[in-house]
């Protein structure tokens, strides 16, 4: 029957919104997660949500193969198509989301619009919901019984779709997107230096944990202020006594000053001493170099007077030797006297 097939559509197609819904917000905890451990990018929690959004997302294409499968009214044609277009839409983006956070991107998942697809995907949701209503009206016209049924059928089914979109909306803005406006407010506040501020978010979700890392952070930071301030007071104490022991420095330098003019004036008074003896020294050098010229004359007056004496000597020598034969002459004829004596007196 007509009426079984819309029933069995819709069926379907809640089925897909709800664990498209599901998937939502698996990849919503899922990016928490990863914000306050970003060092752990593949911690336990982190990816037991992404293989439940995994799940949810193919439960969800699953269930929508379904409702593919049965032809739509003619009536639901326009209607099937356009909430066709809002589904792959939708379906791509979470696809996306998955993959951006299964490689950490968290940039890229914060940066996609798919809140815009999502309640695009909603509102085709409900303005499906609504054809088909109208068409259970028309076709249960003639049977008081059945449209009861299908109005009751409808309402519940609105009703539901309402308070799922009421409750995920509240939901999601209760646990991440107020909390998560308030603690980048304070993480603003930080930037601009106000350190004052606590951080207060209620509840143990993985907010509350993100904002204990937050307040964390601030009394790091905190301390990390303080002991610069510290270290600054310091260097300022040591800049005082550097500048008195430069002061104490110029001192002794204008002393040092003065001592070398004192020093520059003797090296003036010694300069004239040192030229002076240069000027003696000159002087003696002449008298060295005239005392040298008399002493080389001298030398070959003696050397005249040594070459006359060796002639002297050799004339000596052979007065020497005239002498020696004049003796042995005297002395033979000494010798003759004492014997012609003795003859002498022998003939007497």
């Amino acid at each position: 029957m007509v009426s079984n097939q819309l029933r069995e559509q819709q069926g379907e197609l809640t089925s897909t919104w709800d664990l498209m819904l599901q998937t939502r917000i698996n990849l919503s905890r899922s990016a928490v997660r990863m914000m306050m451990d970003s060092s752990n990018q593949q911690s336990n929690a982190k990816v037991e949500l992404l293989d439940s959004a995994r799940k949810t997302l193919a439960q969800a294409a699953t269930h929508y193969k379904k409702f593919k499968s049965m032809a739509p009214l003619p009536e639901m044609v326009a209607t099937s198509r356009n909430i066709d277009e809002k589904y792959k839409n939708y379906y791509t983006a979470l696809t996306e989301l998955i993959d951006y956070l299964d490689y950490g991107n968290t940039g890229a998942y914060f940066a996609q619009p798919t809140q815009g697809m999502q309640n695009a995907m909603g509102e085709a949701f409900a303005q499906y919901a609504l054809s088909s209503e109208k068409l259970y009206r028309d076709i249960v016209t003639d049977n008081a019984d059945d449209y009861r049924f299908a109005q009751w059928q409808l309402a519940v089914i609105a009703l539901v779709v309402v308070l799922i979109l009421l409750v995920a909306w509240y939901g999601i803005r209760r646990m991440l997107l107020t909390p998560l406006a308030k603690i980048i407010a304070h993480i603003r506040e930080i930037a601009g230096g106000n350190l004052a501020n606590t951080l207060t978010i209620d509840g143990r979700s993985e907010m509350g944990d993100l904002a204990q890392s937050v307040s964390h952070m601030q009394r790091s930071l905190t301390d990390t202020v303080t002991h610069v301030r510290e270290g600054s007071d310091a260097i300022y104490a040591g800049t005082r006594e550097i500048a008195a022991g430069n002061t104490d420095l110029s001192s002794r330098t204008e002393q040092q000053a003065s001592a070398l003019e004192e020093t520059a004036a003797s090296m003036e008074q010694l300069t004239a001493t040192v030229k002076q003896n240069a000027d003696n020294a000159r002087q003696a050098s002449q008298l060295a170099q005239s005392a040298s010229d008399t002493a080389q004359h001298g030398g070959k007056v003696v050397d005249g007077v040594v070459k006359t004496m060796h002639e002297i000597a050799d004339s000596s020598k052979k007065i020497a030797d005239i002498i020696s034969v004049i003796d042995g002459i005297a002395f033979q004829t000494n010798i003759l006297a004492l014997n012609a004596a003795v003859e002498a007196a022998r003939a007497g």
